[in-house]
C-alpha cells in the first residue's frame, strides 16, 4: 500500500537510498507463515520522522501514515551491566546526569 500524502519530513529518494539498507527487511523477526507485510518500510520510517520532526504524540499520527502501533512500537530494554530494566542513556546524551 502506497500512501498519497507527502510531508516536509518525508524522506527523499536520495535519502531513502541511504536509509533502506539500514532498515530491517520485511518480515524480520517474525516466524515463517505469519501475516504478510502490510506497510512499506519507507512509510514506517517517514512516520517516525514525522513524529520526531513535529513533536506530536505517537497516537496522533495522520491517517495516511501507518498506525502508531506499527511506527512507535514500545520496547523495553534491559541493561545487564547495571541490572536495570528500561532504556539507559549514553553519557553524551544524558545532559541531566540521571543515569
Amino acid at each position: 500500500m502506497t500512501r498519497e500524502g507527502t510531508y516536509p519530513s518525508d524522506s527523499s529518494d536520495t535519502e531513502w537510498a541511504i536509509l533502506k539498507p539500514l532498515a530491517p527487511p520485511a518480515g524480520f523477526g517474525t516466524p515463517a507463515g505469519s501475516r504478510p507485510v502490510e506497510y512499506e518500510r519507507r512509510d514506517i520510517v517517514d512516520g517516525i520522522a514525522y513524529v520526531v520532526r513535529t513533536g506530536g504524540a505517537w497516537r496522533q499520527l495522520t491517517v495516511d501514515l501507518p498506525p502508531w502501533e506499527t511506527v512507535g512500537a514500545s520496547t523495553r530494554g534491559h541493561d545487564a551491566g547495571k541490572r536495570t530494566n528500561g532504556r539507559t542513556r549514553h553519557i553524551i546524551v544524558d545532559t541531566a546526569g540521571c543515569c
